[in-house]
């Protein structure tokens, strides 16, 4: 009887500690650029695998909740995307390069933005000094 206790008490003992070790914390960070160091504004921080995720401000800080052992993922546009495994860190500063292949050029149209190479219509580029020409 009294050896059922014992395992009884170990084992809820270690439930308590797996239990502590999943709780989730608070994460905070910089994104900055490679190139020239400078903050990164609107980076998309993504937890793989769940609907958690959070956005860089202006001066390129962020701060998510996450748990041991979860992968972030730090995307923008035109620069190389990241995956960091989350090991216990509070702080997790990033530092992004841009990606030649992602910088395609990029056509807004009325209805939103696509790349050149997929418009089927005729492109023109018009620059901001003809369009200050014009009166309003």
């Amino acid at each position: 009887m009294n050896h059922k206790i014992t395992i009884a008490l170990l084992l809820s003992l270690f439930y308590h500690f797996s239990s502590y070790a999943q709780e989730s914390y608070e994460l905070t960070g910089t994104v900055t650029s490679i190139e020239t160091n400078t903050p990164i504004p609107g980076v998309s921080v993504l937890v793989i695998g769940s609907s958690t995720g959070a956005v860089t401000d202006f001066d390129g800080k962020y701060s998510i909740n996450v748990k041991s052992g979860d992968v972030l993922q730090f995307s923008y546009i035109g620069l190389t995307t990241k995956d960091i495994t989350i090991s216990g860190q509070t702080t997790l500063n990033i530092s992004m390069e841009e990606d030649s292949e992602a910088l395609e050029e990029i056509v807004v149209v009325g209805y939103g933005s696509q790349r050149k190479s997929d418009v089927t219509g005729s492109v023109s580029s018009v620059k901001s000094d003809e369009l200050t020409a014009f009166p309003v």
